[in-house]
């Protein structure tokens, strides 16, 4: 879930619904209507990833802005916002993390951060590039956005 403007945006099995905060109506029903891995907000606007992998942008009324199709490191669990770059950093099913510019959207990298697990949870920890990441099976590594890797 996110709270953007009047309304929260929930994310589930069917895709993405806007619900008005001051009634909790169901107000929008966003396509496509398939599973929501996560949310991040950039700029006004929405950034939606789908457990398939892709990623659409939408603006505040829920017009469709982007849609990127599904990144080579395979279904997304999860996504942070770094300020260093700025990046979107996704987690990957089969342990890997995607990183993609902003504001172009274009993917810069992705790379195997950790082996046979699931990476569950990513936490950007300030200005300065560094992000943990969380794996299925209770490890957490600490990265840094570098300039010179692509990263």
């Amino acid at each position: 879930m996110t709270v953007l403007g009047d309304y929260l945006w929930v994310g589930g099995t069917a895709g993405v619904v806007k619900i008005l905060l001051a009634s909790l109506k169901v107000m929008q029903t966003l396509q496509p209507k398939k599973f929501v891995s996560a949310f991040l907000q950039f700029q006004e606007h929405v950034i939606v990833v789908y457990a398939d992998g892709s990623l659409i942008i939408f603006d505040p009324s829920g017009t469709q802005k982007h849609s990127q199709q599904p990144l080579p490191a395979g279904p997304a669990l999860c996504v942070a916002g770094l300020d260093s770059g700025p990046r979107v950093i996704c987690g990957h099913a089969k342990g890997q993390i995607s990183s993609i510019t902003l504001p172009m959207f274009e993917l810069k990298t992705y790379w195997q951060a950790v082996s046979r697990v699931k990476v569950n949870s990513l936490c950007c920890a300030g200005h300065d590039g560094i992000f943990i990441v969380g794996a299925e099976n209770g490890n957490l590594q600490i990265w840094q956005r570098d300039d010179t890797s692509g990263l």
